[in-house]
């Protein structure tokens, strides 16, 4: 295996159109091959080090303006999807974040990021599943954090407790005791694919674009720099370990803030 082969397989895969990310994961697989190969004995040195790969575009979320933000919400059900995805928007939390919230990190005020729940692949041989749960703490410092609760999300939450009590009495035994915010009629954690399949009704309704959880992440960390919160604190509360990286995911500029800009500056000229 030349490096010149390998490379000509890259360029290949790029000429038929294939994402820059799915060339570098196809790449990455190769490379890791490769190191075992030369931990077998098989290769002397792996020829995949000096490939080049294409670059990868940073590819821009889609968030809402302020006026679908506001239809979005009128139009959000009222049941665990919907104040689940309304909570979201107001706190930017991660999806396994929100699905790892337990009513014991809750507090009058403000709320604890502790946990999370996430679905992962199976790659246990002698279990059937493909995927499964697993629950976790927060992979860095800045993600186990405090969030403050404002009377909205607080109102938000207290109906929510409510309407799990009623689910909990209707399942009785079948019940999931395990102390999480959103949840299914049993108890289990509320996945991702159960918001999505929520967002994307709602969005259907009002005739929105089609976008995913994560935009409304997007969209609260816009908002909130648009309302003037310093970009630090912004930071703290999305969980970035850096203000850099809060900069470059989240905080775009939005057309009505590109106009409000010019027309202050305008009184220069």
């Amino acid at each position: 295996m030349r490096p010149e082969h390998i490379q000509a397989v890259i360029n290949a895969l790029v000429a038929a159109g294939k994402a820059p990310s799915t060339v570098r994961k196809a790449h990455t697989i190769l490379h890791l091959a490769c190191e075992q190969a030369i931990v077998n004995g098989i290769l002397v040195k792996n020829p995949v080090t000096r490939i080049i790969l294409p670059r990868l575009e940073q590819e821009e979320i889609r968030i809402f303006t302020l006026e679908e933000q506001k239809a979005f919400i009128e139009a959000l059900p009222d049941n665990t999807s919907g104040r689940a995805l309304y909570f979201i928007l107001g706190t930017g939390l991660r999806l396994a974040e929100l699905t790892g919230l337990r009513w014991s990190d809750i507090h009058e005020n403000e709320f604890h990021i502790s946990q999370t729940i996430r679905r992962n692949r199976n790659f246990d041989e002698n279990d059937p599943r493909r995927t499964s749960l697993q629950t976790s703490s927060p992979k860095t410092k800045a993600g186990r954090r405090t969030i403050p609760l404002p009377p909205k999300l607080k109102e938000v939450l207290a109906v929510q407790r409510q309407q799990q009590l009623i689910s909990r009495l209707a399942a009785g035994s079948k019940w999931h005791d395990l102390d999480l915010v959103f949840t299914t009629e049993v108890g289990t954690p509320y996945e991702g694919r159960n918001l999505t399949r929520t967002l994307h009704r709602t969005l259907r309704s009002l005739g929105f674009e089609t976008m995913g959880v994560h935009a409304l992440r997007h969209t609260f960390a816009t908002r909130a720099v648009e309302s003037g919160i310093d970009i630090r604190t912004v930071s703290e509360i999305l969980g970035h370990a850096n203000i850099s990286l809060t900069l470059q995911l989240y905080a775009h500029s939005t057309t009505q803030s590109k106009r409000n800009a010019m027309e202050a500056s305008e009184i220069f000229l």
